[in-house]
């Protein structure tokens, strides 16, 4: 049975200081995708969610 839990991976890696600018994953994150439980691929896309969620005010405080 496959994974539930889809891969933040667009296929345009550009790594920096050892992460993704594109997906947001790190190197072994993304090399070792594949390999993972559903439980730890959920933490890495929850983990990744947090990082890009907008900040509360809108972005209208200076």
């Amino acid at each position: 049975m496959g994974s539930t839990v889809k891969s933040p991976c667009i296929s345009v890696c550009i790594m920096e200081d050892d992460v993704c600018t594109a997906c947001g994953m790190t190197e072994k994150e993304s090399n070792t995708w594949y390999k993972l439980p559903d439980e730890e691929r959920l933490k890495i896309v929850e983990r990744l969610a947090a990082r890009n969620t907008p900040p509360q005010d809108g972005g209208t405080q200076p």
